[in-house]
């Protein structure tokens, strides 16, 4: 995966992706450029993975450097929509998700999606890791980037915050550069590209009186950024917070809360006018915003989110993710997590070890899972303290969340029940499997015993 200089990818893959497949679309020949923060997460990149190791490769189907570009080219694009409507050119959800505290259904179900991609590109893997390291250092993985509406409701208990720069130099603190270089973009790729085109115009939102009581039509800022200095340090001046009880803002502003359920809905995120106070302790899990630059936030996330739901593929699927067996269950999650080519039982260590794992959901072999998950896929500073601190729950519910994305392959958006249903449905699946085994064996002894017997 070349990357220019400078160049950051976040990539988020939409749920209706994720165990799906990918269709051949239309092209969209928009480019804007743009900038993006530090520790900004929900930038959106719908990149659709279109090759795979079992020679589904259809002469339709785009190379990964193709769509490496076309991807580098929409995340410019998105980053100017949302930078050219925030009057400080800093996106407000700039996101600072702890890992330990993330859904780790949602976590998981990134991962394959990921590891395919890397088998397509070896260089995807390492970029990841890199980014991961030092955008934000020990605080958020890759294995977190997915679904839009997963990063703002699956992860309820995520700490998130944000802060607003009020001068040039603390806006120049979070700022990265974006390599400003149009690519073709790929015939045969196809996005929300249309509905997410940058542009300098506000539209209003339905019902503006419900989200504040003046809505202000924000101009972009073209103000050129220097650096930090003692006269002009880099101060947060309001912040977002997202499922934490003890939110702390500044300037009293009014607060107004998003509810994350609304989010799962394809209609409009409400956003009510009810004012909280900053230490109030609540029991439902909520995402405050502040003054207007919220609310125009809040709106632009509901542009974005309303393009995901929209977008729909066509035809002629690149990877098929619906097993046909077993065997073929085992070999690609083997390929998946381990980067290896299947291996038989009983040759070698790895080959036991992984087949172990994949065949018992309940983990019969919890340290090799554990070592190969979190340190080949994740970030490697937030894989090696989760190592030394992942519970065996946690383990076993991830492998369950990589069974119900591989196995069940929906093509569409799920509700966070339907994926509860899923990870469910592919445990008993694979405990149903376990005990079919045990009882052929206990069958096959049986049955030597008998011949042995009649002999």
């Amino acid at each position: 995966m070349a990357l220019a200089a400078g160049t950051s990818i976040i990539i988020i893959f939409p749920s209706y992706l994720i165990g799906g497949r990918q269709e051949r679309p239309k092209a969209d020949r928009t480019s804007p450029t743009s900038m993006i923060t530090t520790n900004t997460t929900p930038i959106l990149i719908f990149l659709l993975i279109t090759a795979s190791e079992r020679g589904n490769t259809a002469s339709n189907c785009t190379s990964p450097s193709e769509i490496t570009k076309y991807g580098t080219w929409l995340l410019r694009q998105v980053v100017s929509k949302l930078n050219r409507k925030s009057p400080h050119q800093v996106p407000l959800l700039q996101l600072q998700t702890y890992y330990e505290q993330a859904d780790v259904d949602s976590q998981a179900k990134a991962i394959p999606l990921i590891n395919l991609l890397a088998k397509c590109d070896s260089k995807f893997r390492q970029a990841a890791k890199e980014f991961a390291d030092k955008a934000i250092p020990s605080v958020l993985t890759i294995a977190q980037a997915t679904a839009v509406h997963d990063v703002l409701t699956a992860t309820a208990k995520a700490k998130i915050k944000s802060a607003t720069a009020q001068t040039a130099a603390a806006r120049q603190q979070l700022k990265i550069e974006i390599d400003s270089t149009t690519p073709a973009i790929p015939t045969t790729l196809c996005t929300a590209a249309k509905a997410i085109a940058a542009t300098k115009d506000v539209t209003s939102p339905e019902n503006p009186e419900q989200i504040q009581p003046e809505y202000k039509k924000l101009a972009p800022d073209d103000t050129a950024a220097s650096e930090p200095s003692d006269a002009h340090p880099a101060t947060a001046t309001s912040m977002v917070c997202f499922g934490n009880n003890n939110c702390q803002t500044t300037g009293g502003q009014t607060h107004y809360e998003i509810r994350g359920k609304e989010l799962y809905k394809e209609t409009a995120v409400k956003v009510t006018a009810a004012e909280r106070k900053p230490t109030q302790s609540r029991s439902e899990k909520w995402l405050v915003i502040s003054d207007e630059q919220g609310s125009q936030t809040s709106h632009e996330l509901h542009g974005l989110y309303t393009a995901v739901q929209a977008y729909e593929p066509e035809t002629t699927p690149c990877w098929p993710f619906n097993k046909k067996s077993d065997e073929d269950f085992r070999a690609d999650v083997q390929r998946t997590l381990l980067g290896t080519e299947p291996t038989k039982e009983g040759e070698g260590d790895k080959g036991s070890a992984i087949n172990s794992m994949i065949d018992n959901t309940y983990g019969t072999d919890i340290k090799t899972f554990n070592e190969k998950f979190w340190n080949s896929i994740t970030g490697t500073n937030v894989a090696k303290s989760r190592r030394d601190t992942a519970p065996k729950a946690e383990i076993k519910s991830a492998m369950t969340a990589i069974a119900a994305v591989d196995m069940l392959g929906t093509a569409k958006a799920v509700s966070w029940g339907a994926r509860k249903k899923a990870a469910a449905v592919a445990k008993k699946t694979l405990k149903s499997q376990d005990k079919k085994k045990v009882n052929a064996r206990k069958r096959t002894k049986i049955s030597a015993k008998l011949r042995m017997a009649a002999n």
